[in-house]
């Protein structure tokens, strides 16, 4: 059975809690777009031109962000995902690996939501062309949120063999 408050990250169900409430949010939203409203604009133009424009401000929002800080955010997050691993994997320290295997998906997903967020801004996308790009995107944040529950699954069972034998 579980342990409700363990120190053993990967078996715990809060890790777990945790990573399913993450990644349902993630590839609920698409540059900040839920996907309802994507797949009603098709059928509503009001709705499309609220997705429209609720695109545009997060696309605006982050490229901002990226305008001003983007080279240090860069290097920051590529650093705190780089050391979290080295002391997870390197350092053999459970809560670092279940952190890791957290936070470098979320890494990639946040690096395609920027560029993501740039083409729009740049092309000033709208109307078809948005929405499947926000589908798109969809898609493969769902791949990656996918791979990453997987991948982290397989660690818990290599690291807690009894998972499995219960």
């Amino acid at each position: 059975m579980f342990q409700i408050f363990g120190t053993a990250s990967l078996d715990s169900p809060w890790y777990w809690a945790l990573c399913i409430l993450v990644w349902a949010h993630v590839c609920n939203r698409t540059l900040g777009v839920p996907h309802d409203m994507v797949l009603r604009a098709g059928r509503l133009p009001e709705v499309a031109d609220r997705v429209d424009a609720l695109a545009m401000i997060h696309a605006e929002r982050i490229g901002a962000i990226h305008d001003r800080a983007g080279v240090l955010a860069a290097a920051a997050v590529g650093f705190a995902v780089a050391a979290v691993g080295v002391i997870g994997f390197v350092g053999d320290i459970e809560i670092a690996k279940a952190v890791f295997l957290l936070i470098f998906p979320l890494a990639v997903v946040g690096y395609s939501t920027l560029r993501l967020a740039l083409g729009v801004r740049t092309r000033q996308s709208s109307g078809m062309m948005l929405r499947r790009s926000l589908r798109r995107r969809r898609i493969w944040h769902t791949a990656v949120a996918i791979a990453a529950l997987m991948i982290t699954a397989s660690l818990a069972v290599m690291e807690h063999p009894s998972l499995v034998l219960r």
